[in-house]
C-alpha cells in the first residue's frame, strides 16, 4: 500500500527539469522567488527528448537533454529555446563559456536564470516592477506553502528564480537546415510546432500590456499564433513540441533555427546542434 501511494504522489506531481529525475514542487517548502529580468539580445535552443510515462491515470514526461549527434523519434522531440541579454560567449570566465559549449551542458538545469544563481557574471537588466509584482502575487498564491511543523519541525526555504523578458515577442520562425515533414529546407514550420510547455515555476504568460495569463489551456499546448498574439514578456524559456501527427517518414538529421522578432524591430536567432529525427 505504500508502494502504491508514493507512484501516485509521483505520477499527481511529474515535472522534470533535472534530466532523469523526477522533480515535484515539495509542500514542504517554503520557495523564495528572486527576479531576473533580461533584454532579449541573444538567444539559445537545445535539442531535448520528452519521454511521456503513464500510470494510475496520471500522465507526465520527463525531459532529457540531448547533446552532439543525438537520434530522437519524432513522437519524443522537443525544441527548447531561451532569449537572454548575454550570450554564451559573452560570460567573463573562460571556464564557463567552454562548459556552455560542451557535452556537459544540460539546458533543462543550467539556462540562463539557472547559471545566475551559480556564477557572479552579472546577467540581470534594470527590473520592471509591475511584471515583478504581478508574477509575484501569483506564485505566492499559488505555491508559498509554509511547512507542516508536525512533519518537520523546520521551514525549508527553496530560492527559485523567475526569468522574463523585457521586449516583447512580435513574432517566432522556424526553419530546417533539411527537408523535413514535407516541407523545403529553409522554410516555415511554426505549422508543424505547438508551445508545450515551459521551466518549473513558469507555468504563465505575461503580455506586452502587463496582463497576466493564468490555466494551463491557455499557457501550455498551445499554437505559436495563440502564443504569439499575447506578444509575451514572460517567461524567457519554453520548450516547443511537434503536433500531434507530425513525423517524419525517413530520418532526416538537420539543424533547427529560431529566429524571433522583437518590439523595435529587433531581430535574434539561434540554431541548434545538428539532430537526426526518426520515425
Amino acid at each position: 500500500m505504500r508502494t502504491i501511494k508514493v507512484l501516485l504522489f509521483v505520477m499527481s506531481t511529474l515535472f522534470c527539469f533535472t534530466g532523469c529525475t523526477i522533480e515535484s514542487i515539495d509542500t514542504r517548502e517554503y520557495p523564495m522567488f528572486m527576479y531576473s529580468a533580461r533584454n532579449a539580445n541573444f538567444f539559445w535552443a537545445d535539442n531535448i527528448r520528452g519521454e511521456t510515462i503513464s500510470g494510475f491515470g496520471h500522465t507526465g514526461t520527463i525531459l532529457h537533454p540531448l547533446t552532439n549527434d543525438s537520434v530522437v523519434k519524432s513522437a519524443e522531440y522537443i525544441l527548447g529555446f531561451n532569449s537572454c541579454n548575454k550570450d554564451i560567449t559573452d560570460f567573463s570566465s573562460t571556464g564557463f563559456s567552454s562548459y556552455f559549449q560542451s557535452n556537459r551542458y544540460n539546458p533543462l538545469i543550467d539556462a540562463p536564470y539557472m547559471a545566475l544563481n551559480r556564477k557572479p557574471d552579472n546577467m540581470t537588466d534594470e527590473a520592471d516592477p509591475a511584471i515583478e509584482r504581478i508574477i509575484d502575487q501569483y506564485l505566492s498564491a499559488t505555491f508559498r506553502t509554509r511547512s507542516d511543523d508536525s512533519f518537520s519541525g523546520l521551514t525549508r526555504a527553496n530560492l527559485v528564480i523567475v526569468d522574463y523578458r523585457l521586449t516583447p515577442l512580435t513574432n517566432l520562425k522556424i526553419t530546417a537546415s533539411k527537408d523535413i515533414f514535407g516541407i523545403t529546407a529553409g522554410n516555415n514550420l511554426n505549422n508543424c510546432f505547438i508551445i508545450h510547455r515551459y521551466p518549473l515555476y513558469h507555468e504563465f504568460i505575461v503580455t506586452a500590456d502587463k496582463r497576466l495569463i493564468t490555466g494551463l489551456d491557455k499557457v501550455r499546448d498551445i499554437s505559436i499564433a495563440q502564443y504569439l498574439s499575447y506578444r509575451p514578456l514572460a517567461p524567457a524559456a519554453m520548450y516547443l513540441r511537434l503536433r500531434d501527427g507530425v513525423a517524419v517518414k525517413s530520418s532526416v538529421t538537420t539543424e533547427f533555427t529560431i529566429e524571433l522578432e522583437l518590439e523595435g524591430n529587433r531581430t535574434v536567432k539561434a540554431t541548434t546542434r545538428p539532430i537526426t529525427i526518426t520515425p
